[in-house]
């Protein structure tokens, strides 16, 4: 199965994140935008593992004081068949410290992870074309809280991608 660990995101939230994406497509941008229940923050991707007691030991492990955080502004990471467009997280490092040690646990449980940089961020869709038109759309004023961590199941499901918690660290 493929493993994740994320910050789910409130109802509201995904719902005014959702008239953005909206926005956005009725501005000429197109691609895989994220669906509404898809919407989250990334702390660690794990990948392909028959090992979910061990990515749960791990995040079990995990201390940590609940933190607000906000979203900035859209930024892109460039690719071959279109841009990963996001929005940035400010949490003041709170976000950053934390993904540290989820990855530092999980590494100790034997995980091998990608070896890059954290960068908190909100994917809002993959293979994006017409950042261009897009690039100054105002993002939404809003602020969340980690209250908890999941660990999350990537799965298709009659070709239709699909999140699901399978173990949530309070």
């Amino acid at each position: 199965m493929r493993l994740f660990i994320a910050v789910d995101l409130s109802e509201k939230m995904k719902d005014q994140l959702e008239q953005y994406i909206i926005g956005l497509k009725k501005k000429g941008a197109a691609g895989n935008f994220s669906r509404r229940a898809n919407l989250h923050i990334t702390l660690s991707f794990i990948g392909e593992t028959d090992k979910q007691g061990a990515a749960e030991a791990a995040l079990s492990r995990i201390n940590f004081t609940p933190f607000k955080f906000r979203l900035t502004e859209a930024g892109r990471f460039p690719g071959r068949n279109g841009d990963t467009v996001y929005i940035g997280i400010d949490s003041s490092g709170s976000m950053e410290k934390l993904a540290e040690g989820i990855r530092n646990e999980l590494i100790r449980e034997g995980f091998v992870l990608e070896n890059r940089k954290f960068t908190a961020h909100l994917t809002l869709g993959r293979e994006i074309r017409g950042y261009d038109k897009i690039k100054d759309s105002a993002v939404p004023s809003l602020e969340g809280e980690v209250k908890e961590l999941s660990l999350m199941k990537s799965e298709r499901i009659n070709g239709v991608l699909k999140y699901t918690p399978i173990y949530i660290k309070r």
